[in-house]
């Protein structure tokens, strides 16, 4: 499995957590693999299962995962890790985003983003606003 930022992960469950009931019906977590060629759909359920019930882990080919990097401008490129049994691995950049039932890019938190600014937010657009 490919090395993913658990702490991005962990802070979202936070967030999630600070939802209640009715809130937490209306959100799910989307977390993309950028590292097909390992992650599996079954690797990436287990994975993000260790953090809420209410992520998704999805991946898909090398050229839809582009493009959905290119419309929210992530980047992530393989490196080659010589004496190594992983062979390679993939630098990513760490946001998360938060997109709205329509789809649209509502905000984009950096790496370390508290979980309270997150849970604030998507209040804010289940709210409407």
């Amino acid at each position: 499995m490919s090395s993913y930022c658990p702490t991005s992960l962990s802070y979202m469950a936070q967030a999630f957590n600070e939802l209640n009931d009715g809130e937490l019906k209306k959100v799910v977590g989307v977390f993309v693999s950028v590292d097909p060629k390992r992650d599996t759909f079954e690797l990436l359920d287990e994975y993000v299962d260790y953090f809420h019930p209410n992520f998704i882990g999805v991946t898909g080919k090398p050229e839809e995962i582009a493009k959905a990097a290119k419309l929210y401008g992530a980047q992530y490129y393989e490196v080659e890790l010589k004496d190594s049994a992983f062979g390679y691995a993939v630098n990513h950049s760490a946001a998360t985003y938060l997109i709205a039932p329509d789809g649209e890019l509502r905000f984009i938190f950096p790496h370390g983003t508290s979980p309270e600014v997150i849970s604030e937010a998507i209040r804010y657009v289940l709210e409407g606003k």
